[in-house]
Order: C-alpha cells, then sequence, then structure tokens
C-alpha cells in the first residue's frame, strides 16, 4: 500500500460536492491509517471508498485514490 491516499469525487457525485480544497488533496498514511487521516478532516457530508487506482506526483510519491461519495449512494 502507497504511504498517501489522494481524495477524489466518485464517478455519482454531484459537481461541488467535494470542496475544492479536498479534490486531489494528498493524506500522508504512514502514522495513521487513511480512516483516521479522513475522520481527522471533518469529512461528515459522505463516505470515502478505497481503490484500485494510484497517482504519482512528479516527486515520484504514489497516492492509492479515494473516491468521496455521498450519503445514500
Amino acid at each position: 500500500m502507497p504511504d498517501y491516499i489522494v481524495l477524489r469525487p466518485a464517478a455519482d457525485a454531484p459537481d461541488d460536492f467535494l470542496p475544492a480544497q479536498l479534490d486531489g488533496r494528498w493524506l500522508d498514511t504512514r502514522t495513521e491509517s487513511p480512516e483516521d487521516r479522513l475522520r481527522s478532516l471533518g469529512f461528515l457530508f459522505g463516505r470515502a471508498e478505497s481503490t484500485d487506482q494510484v497517482e504519482e506526483r512528479p516527486d515520484g510519491a504514489v497516492a492509492q485514490v479515494w473516491e468521496m461519495h455521498p450519503y445514500g449512494t
């Protein structure tokens, strides 16, 4: 598992569902689980789901993509 996760809106999410400051945000998960890192953001208006997708930054760091879904989907 990569040392980071990156947040992306799910395909079923409305256009403005994920705030701009969270869309594409990388979170370091070396010292906390992804779930704990997400809880620390106070993300209370949806659920997170890990995917098999990864993203790579120019510096070579790799993150697992977590999709953010509205509740009820």
